[in-house]
């Protein structure tokens, strides 16, 4: 519990300062890739290789992204814009959350197969480690048959 605190109040401190010194969001998306790393190795401790081989990742889907997705939320943002000036009508608001669901489908869809392959990594090195903390610790095989027969 004495850590989940720490970890808050690191988080007020920080959108504290964030607030205090007038970043914007797209300081925050500058160092998008960083904070996504530090976030994924805080909940699932990740080995060197998977920052290593996370880091890479993020690399190419925030470049992709950048590229791809950034101008259609610009034109989605736009839209809304010119929409919001001319009067809301309810067809508006339909079309607002239509596309809004098509972004939001987008990114998941962009980032499901790198999340996918991230937490298979993790089911492995999990299994590798109980297996060997398990060898370590129990007999093999054929110490317990021996066993057992000296024990009859």
């Amino acid at each position: 519990m004495r850590a989940k605190g720490r970890s808050l109040w690191i988080w007020c401190a920080a959108g504290l300062l964030f607030v205090l010194s007038g970043c914007s969001l797209l300081s925050l998306y500058r160092y998008a890739d960083w904070i996504i790393l530090w976030q994924a190795d805080h909940y699932l401790d990740l080995t060197s290789d998977q920052r290593h081989d996370l880091s890479e990742r993020l690399t190419s889907l925030l470049a992709r992204h950048r590229r791809e997705a950034i101008p259609q939320y610009e034109d989605f943002l736009a839209q809304i814009q010119q929409r919001f000036e001319r009067g809301l009508t309810s067809q508006d608001i339909d079309w607002v959350f239509t596309n809004y669901d098509r972004l939001r489908n987008d990114l998941v869809n962009r980032v499901i197969a790198d999340s996918g392959i991230l937490l298979a990594s993790q089911v492995g090195s999990a299994n590798r480690s109980t297996s060997a903390s398990s060898r370590a610790s129990s007999p093999d095989r054929s110490s317990r048959c021996s066993m057992r027969r000296v024990s009859r």
